[in-house]
Parts: structure tokens; C-alpha cells; sequence
């Protein structure tokens, strides 16, 4: 959304048109002043951003907009989620300070199309908390979904010591959930981008993630790349890697691949290509953003 007066040229990013695209999952109210704020945003900005190809699409489609005047700038991981660490201290820790040990970790808010009813459901259906491992919810119920919460106090009453959410923890807490977590599941319906299971990955942890929506992207989780939709499919999987152990080269190839691909330097060739364009001024010649490469061996 860009302001009222016009003193100056905008830049605008819209991360997301999702409340078109599913619109049973936003109220009637929320929609309407979405969509005149952002297509009065769009419209008057010279630059128009994005975060996926698949926002990208969606907007143009939604608003009329020529595909070719939005910029992708694909969001970043912290660098920090890289670093070398050692797995054995950040469960240590979590079992310290949270009591939580042996855990499957979803970070989200509460809304319907993120989907914690598929997790919750696998939860229930493999028995797992008979077998010691525990799930922990991380997110705000943002927008009041009463559903979806009454179902989440369920599962914690049914499972007290087993099941936990934590509407909010510290960035610093965060990381060593990542870190600590024995697996992260990101089973959304619908996003803009989707950065959690990018975080996780990043942090050497094994993931299964959604292939839906902006997160079609992220074909480097091969196996692990889910359909939300597939119920069984996806119990299946959860099951799969709770059995077995995940290979260690691999989780550092995705960790690579992510570094490379989704940096702020990528975001800023991408800005700075548009600042020009938006001044017509001439483009320059590719930029070579270093990418470092990470270490050969951590301890995780």
C-alpha cells in the first residue's frame, strides 16, 4: 500500500494476493480492503515488487497488471541459520529451558491454510506420542481461528507434556528449536513464499515441505516435497523419515543450494536493476554477488 498524496514515486511490494486465490480462508471485510489497497498501490507505484514467481502470476492475473512490470526480489535466510553449530547443546537446551526433548517442529501462524490439522492428524494416526516423540507448534493465532485452536488445546489435553504451542518464542530461542528440532514438517496450502522450511533446511535440519502454491519452488527437497493434499501420502512420509536417519551430505547440498539461491544479494541486483530501469538509465552488466560457500564439515 503506497500513501494518500503523491510528493513522490513509489516503490511498492505485494507480497501475496492469497486472499484471492483462497478466499474461504479470509473474512469478506479482510479481502475488500485488501484488494483496494493493494491494487491502488500497485497502480500507482513506478516499481512493483514481489517475493515468487508465483505471486508474480497471481497478481498479474488478479489485478491486470503485465507479468513484465513486476520484479521478483525472492526472500533471504539470516545468515545465522548457516553457521556451524552443535546439535547435542541446542537439544540441551531446549529440554532445559522448554522441557521439550525428541520433537517434530511446525513454525506458523494459526490460520486454516497453513494446515496444522494434516499434522495433527499424522500425530494422532502414528501414535507417536506412545512412541516419546513430541510436536511443538510455534505461531500466533493471528486471525481468531477458533477451529483450529480448539482442536490444537484438544490435542494438548489428550497429550499433556506431549503436545506444545508456543504462540511466541525469542529469534535467539527460534534458532535452537530449528537446530534442536528431530525434523520440521511444513504441510501450508498456500503461501506467498514460504520461509520457515527454507530456515530449517538452512540449519541442516531434515524437512518436508509443501509443494503448493509459491512453494513449487523448492524442487530441492525432492523426496520430502509434498502434496498437502494427499492425507495418506503425507503420513506415509512423516513416518518414513522418523524411521531412518537423514543423510548428512544431503541436508548440507540443500543447505548449499539455499544459500546460493535465496541471498539479499540476489534481492538487490534485482532492486537496483529496477532503480535503474525506473530512471532509465542503462543496465549494467551482471552482477557477481560472492556467495560463500559453507564449511565442508559441521557438527550437527
Amino acid at each position: 500500500m503506497v500513501p494518500f498524496s503523491r510528493a513522490c514515486r513509489f516503490i511498492v511490494t505485494t507480497h501475496d494476493v492469497l486472499f484471492n486465490d483462497f478466499p474461504a480462508d479470509f473474512s469478506r471485510w479482510y479481502i475488500l480492503q485488501r484488494n483496494w489497497l493493494c491494487s491502488r498501490g500497485l497502480r500507482r507505484s513506478a516499481i512493483r515488487l514481489t517475493v515468487s514467481e508465483y505471486s508474480r502470476m497471481r497478481i498479474a492475473h488478479h489485478y491486470g497488471i503485465p507479468k513484465e512490470t513486476i520484479a521478483v526480489t525472492p526472500n533471504a535466510v539470516p545468515a545465522v541459520y548457516f553457521e556451524p553449530y552443535s546439535k547435542e547443546e541446542a537439544q540441551q537446551y531446549i529440554r532445559r529451558r522448554y522441557g521439550i526433548e525428541n520433537f517434530v517442529l511446525f513454525v506458523s501462524r494459526i490460520e486454516p491454510r497453513k494446515n496444522h490439522q494434516l499434522l495433527m492428524k499424522a500425530y494422532r494416526e502414528l501414535r507417536l506420542a506412545e512412541r516419546q516423540i513430541q510436536m511443538v507448534f510455534i505461531g500466533n493465532d493471528t486471525l481468531n481461528t477458533t477451529s483450529v485452536v480448539r482442536q490444537i488445546k484438544r490435542l494438548q489435553e489428550d497429550f499433556p507434556g506431549r503436545f506444545h504451542w508456543l504462540s511466541y518464542v525469542e529469534g535467539d530461542d527460534l534458532l535452537q528449536f530449528y537446530r534442536a528440532a528431530r525434523l520440521f514438517a511444513y504441510p501450508s496450502k498456500a503461501e506467498g513464499f514460504g520461509i520457515p522450511p527454507l530456515e530449517a533446511a538452512a540449519a541442516r535440519v531434515n524437512t518436508l515441505c509443501s509443494k503448493a502454491t509459491a512453494m513449487s519452488d523448492f524442487d530441492f527437497f525432492g523426496s520430502n516435497h509434498f502434496d498437502p493434499e494427499d492425507e495418506p501420502a503425507f503420513v506415509r512420509l512423516l513416518s518414513e523419515n522418523l524411521r531412518r536417519l537423514p543423510d548428512p551430505q544431503r541436508l548440507q547440498s540443500i543447505a548449499q543450494t539455499i544459500r546460493e539461491k535465496y541471498s539479499w544479494e540476489a534481492a538487490a541486483e534485482v532492486l537496483y536493476r529496477e532503480l535503474l530501469r525506473a530512471q532509465g538509465a542503462p543496465q549494467p552488466e551482471a552482477l557477481q554477488p560472492l556467495q560463500k560457500a559453507l564449511p565442508a564439515t559441521q557438527e550437527v
